[in-house]
């Protein structure tokens, strides 16, 4: 994966509100309010590279309440982090008007001249990351929230809105990574390498387990990852390779002897 290659279709899935967010090989974000069916927002991508990790930190818990409110760290479901082929990161605010929607908000009708003034904000960017960038997600463990961001070079970096550089950089891995992923609720995440190994570590570094086989199948290695997600809620990994076979992991049950 290079600068120059696309990233094809880039999307956020917001349930609270019921909005779509999608990028990717285009020149410009579209945000969609799937009730009306209709876009409400659009903005330029700001880069001349393909969009090709997305998020948005959306605080709705369908099984409970909300968990958390925006801070002064800038977290909240307005704001968007995408990563790009050539290894930055942008930060936008949906909140922020745009000319080509004619300032629509999501219910219809203009936006307020005192929204307007608030959005008014400096949006960021970062650009120390060298590659291909594969996750970006928002974190909130331990009350801390920060933005966890990898790239195809191996290197996993945690972010706060409020501040140009990042706070850490961990290397993961020495080999390429095509894949990350980022519980939403457990301090885990989950790397995957085309040399066919998954990688399940800490916030801090700390490598947890190192899956390189098929517990099912004796014997036969799993094929090179493209593609990992944690369950929004349970300790389930999903894991997804090119050799077409999608696998399921879970912690094992402990039994009393």
């Amino acid at each position: 994966m290079v600068a120059g290659e696309k990233g094809g279709l880039v999307t956020e899935w917001q349930q609270d509100s019921g909005r779509l967010i999608c990028g990717g090989s285009s020149k410009s974000v579209f945000c969609w309010d799937l009730q009306a069916e209709k876009a409400f927002h659009k903005f330029d991508r700001k880069s001349d590279v393909c969009m090709t990790a997305m998020t948005t930190a959306w605080d709705y818990d369908p099984y409970g309440e909300r968990q958390s409110k925006a801070s002064n760290s800038g977290i909240g479901p307005d704001i968007i982090v995408s990563g790009y082929g050539d290894g930055g990161l942008r930060v936008f605010d949906i909140r922020q008007p745009s000319p080509a929607m004619e300032n629509l908000n999501p219910k219809g009708g203009k936006l307020s001249a005192s929204t307007r003034q608030r959005s008014r904000r400096r949006l960021l960017q970062y650009e120390e990351h060298s590659s291909w960038i594969v996750d970006v997600s928002f974190t909130g463990y331990g009350g801390k929230y920060e933005i966890a961001s990898a790239c195809t070079s191996g290197e996993l970096k945690f972010w706060d809105l409020r501040y140009q550089t990042s706070l850490r950089t961990l290397e993961v891995q020495r080999s390429k990574m095509t894949a990350l992923a980022c519980h939403s609720k457990v301090p885990l995440f989950a790397s995957g390498s085309p040399t066919q190994f998954i990688k399940l570590l800490t916030p801090d570094g700390d490598t947890l387990q190192m899956i390189r086989y098929h517990e099912e199948i004796s014997g036969q290695r799993i094929g090179p990852v493209r593609c990992l997600d944690f369950h929004p809620h349970k300790l389930l990994l999903a894991a997804g390779a090119v050799d077409k076979i999608i696998s399921l992991y879970a912690p094992k049950k402990i039994v009393d002897v």
